[in-house]
């Protein structure tokens, strides 16, 4: 199954983090769950300073696994 990605850029609150793994979670406002991987973040560094509640921007894919950001801006 094909990935498709969001039209517009969409705001995602942070509510979950595994630093030391490289992914988290964030939420879309519809309450969606949406995964955060460290690759996806436009600079590799803002996924580092992130913290649980902020609210970042990305596209959002539709993956086999679920809901995936990608470009993420912090």
């Amino acid at each position: 199954m094909a990935e498709t990605m969001s039209e517009n850029r969409v705001s995602v609150t942070v509510y979950r983090l595994l630093l030391d793994k490289g992914y988290g979670f964030a939420r879309l406002q519809d309450g969606q769950d949406v995964f955060l991987h460290r690759s996806a973040f436009e600079q590799t560094e803002c996924f580092n300073t992130l913290e649980v509640g902020d609210t970042i921007t990305c596209y959002v894919t539709h993956s086999p696994k679920g809901l995936r950001a990608q470009q993420v801006r912090g």
